[in-house]
């Protein structure tokens, strides 16, 4: 297998866009992207191929390549993709039907399924995991993995010193694979004493905070976590956004897009009232603190909490068309336009006749025309460094 015309193919997107071919292992495998291949991947793919094992967890990569690669290349091993965004769980299970690797299971969960019992873990340390999911997720690997087995991350950081601290803490040895200005590739093998690991925490439950919100009169505690956003305090954003609803209906149909662990939502029914709410995230830890926080501050409430991707309860029926009073949503900022995109067309679906879709953003002119082309009533008005959009139907 020492030509491309014999290597085993793996396509990442659309066989339209994916016009950058790169080979790894001696050309024995040959990736089409559409920007080239990630360095992290390449490592984990070279690092991985070395290693024997039987059953392969892939943890966090954004998309589906390592995982898909060993289905491809070991195609007696069961393969395992995990990610607490349902966003990236739907790419990695198109590319495993794209790329034909039926045995490759793709989870999205809060945390790494017990049964997992890899003897192979791969896990993605590089842009996006903050240090503390990085932690959690590391220890749950050991905790999951079968004795003797072996954990390989990789990191974009060529000068790591906790990562690498973190590892040895947790396994009790550490080694590394792969340096250079790129990253590094770390490997770890699970010792037979389970007691050399540092204790695991939790990740549902360690981390609580105090909200407080002044301004609104309102004192309320939440549940987060690591992994979602802001779950240190209410950011700037939600603030701006919420201080902004003064006259607000009340006892409204509420749907919050995107809710995090439910701040904008259950605010708004602390302080409103809601005869109805709807909680829809994509992030699994994000749905089971909304879930836990609305359980906690809304006694018994009607919520509604939907692990979504693509708001599809909302744009492919018929049963929420004009079913909400007020839709607000505190979109991410840092991903592809087509989400906020998704966001105002679900808004003005699910919005009734004269309800009202309100969106906190930083400055997007983007976002501000289409809330033109498609509600077209708007106004905006700015809050310490953030747009207030309010939208009429």
């Amino acid at each position: 297998m020492g030509n491309q015309q014999s290597a085993i193919e793996i396509i990442l997107g659309s066989a339209e866009t994916a016009r950058k071919s790169d080979l790894l292992l001696d050309g024995a495998l040959c990736v089409k992207t559409s920007h080239g291949l990630d360095p992290l991947n390449r490592m984990l793919i070279e690092g991985a191929q070395q290693t024997p094992a039987e059953r392969i967890v892939s943890i966090l990569t954004p998309d589906a390549l390592p995982a898909a690669a060993m289905a491809r290349l070991r195609p007696e091993s069961k393969g395992l993709y995990f990610h607490i965004d349902l966003y990236h769980t739907r790419r990695a299970e198109e590319a495993a039907q794209r790329n034909a690797a039926p045995k490759l299971d793709c989870v999205c969960a809060p945390n790494l399924p017990m049964n997992a019992e890899p003897d192979l873990a791969l896990l993605w340390a590089g842009p996006g995991p903050e240090q503390g999911l990085l932690l959690e997720m590391l220890r749950q690997a050991h905790a999951r993995m079968k004795k003797g087995g072996k954990l390989l991350t990789a990191i974009n950081n060529p000068r790591d010193q906790w990562l690498r601290r973190q590892i040895e803490r947790t396994f009790g040895n550490v080694s590394v694979l792969q340096s250079s200005r790129k990253g590094t590739l770390y490997s770890a093998k699970k010792k037979d004493d389970p007691s050399t690991a540092a204790p695991m925490t939790d990740a549902n439950q360690f981390m609580v905070k105090l909200t407080r919100a002044k301004a609104m009169e309102l004192v309320a505690e939440f549940n987060t976590c690591y992994g979602v956003f802001c779950n240190g305090a209410l950011d700037a954003g939600s603030r701006a956004l919420l201080n902004a609803l003064d006259g607000a209906e009340q006892d409204a149909a509420v749907l919050d897009l995107g809710c995090g662990w439910g701040a904008l939502g259950i605010f708004y029914a602390l302080k409103h009232g809601a005869k109805r709410l709807t909680l829809i995230d994509s992030n699994a830890r994000a749905m089971n603190m909304a879930g836990r926080n609305s359980a906690l501050l809304l006694n018994g409430a009607p919520v509604s909490l939907r692990h979504e991707d693509r708001c599809e309860s909302i744009l492919n029926g018929e049963a929420e068309t004009g079913a909400y009073d007020v839709v607000l949503s505190n979109p991410p900022y840092s991903t592809e336009f087509a989400v906020m995109e998704l966001f105002v067309n679900a808004a003005h679906r699910a919005l009734r006749p004269g309800g009202q879709a309100w969106f906190v953003t930083k400055s997007n002119p983007k976002l501000h025309e289409r809330l033109q082309k498609t509600f077209r009533q708007i106004q905006t008005q700015e809050k310490n460094g953030y747009v207030i959009s309010r939208a009429v139907k």
